[in-house]
């Protein structure tokens, strides 16, 4: 098993630099508890209708995330929660946080452990809506999906690829996704499959 847990510190940017503490993405676990360790805002969450809702810490509390690995083994009952992290702004102090992932075996295919549910259940699915137009750099699709070739896995929705290839792997796309910066500098040729025009930019919500 792969659960872990990090401090993670959002230095302030400088003038000019971007707003990306972490960029758009899903998680890949089944849950993730985090505890947002100071007082800054900079987690936001991405509603049904794509529009990003800041989700400021409340002393006290931990926010659950919802991930990939869960929305696939219950096929998409569980809808994973799309979100990003923006870096506290010039003359700021940093952000902290404590995010515990609950996660699975590197070596297993998430999508050979599919739940089976009756009709009736998976038609709540229906009574949620339509999903807008999700910003996480890619689009989205549907949690199982089968592969048939590299190009196609590297175009595809993060951890879309639970329904044929192992976690390990599924997760390192995940992580070149959802820190563009970091996998430009040691994914280069990775980076450029999903960022062709560069580093992504972020509005700020502030």
């Amino acid at each position: 098993m792969q659960h872990r847990s990090k401090i993670v510190k959002y230095p302030a940017r400088k003038e000019g630099e971007s707003d990306q503490g972490v960029g758009p993405h899903f998680d890949g676990g089944f849950l993730t508890f985090l505890l947002q360790a100071s007082d800054h805002p900079g987690l936001q969450v991405q509603n049904l209708s794509g529009q990003w809702i800041d989700a400021p810490p409340i002393p006290g509390t931990f926010v659950v995330n919802i991930g990939k690995a869960l929305e696939t083994v219950t096929q998409g009952l569980a809808r994973a929660t799309s979100h990003r992290v923006l870096s506290p702004p010039p003359g700021s102090t940093p952000r902290y946080s404590i995010p515990f992932f609950q996660n699975i075996a590197q070596g297993i295919c998430v999508g050979d452990f599919v739940l089976e549910f009756k009709p009736e259940i998976l038609k709540l699915k229906e009574s949620r809506g339509e999903l807008g137009a999700v910003d996480c750099g890619f689009a989205r699709t549907c949690s199982i999906r089968l592969m048939t070739d590299l190009s196609t896995v590297l175009a595809a929705v993060n951890y879309g690829e639970f329904g044929q290839y192992p976690a390990g792997y599924v997760n390192l796309i995940g992580r070149v996704k959802s820190h563009p910066d970091v996998a430009e500098r040691h994914y280069p040729d990775m980076f450029k499959q999903f960022f062709p025009n560069g580093l992504p930019a972020q509005g700020s919500a502030y």
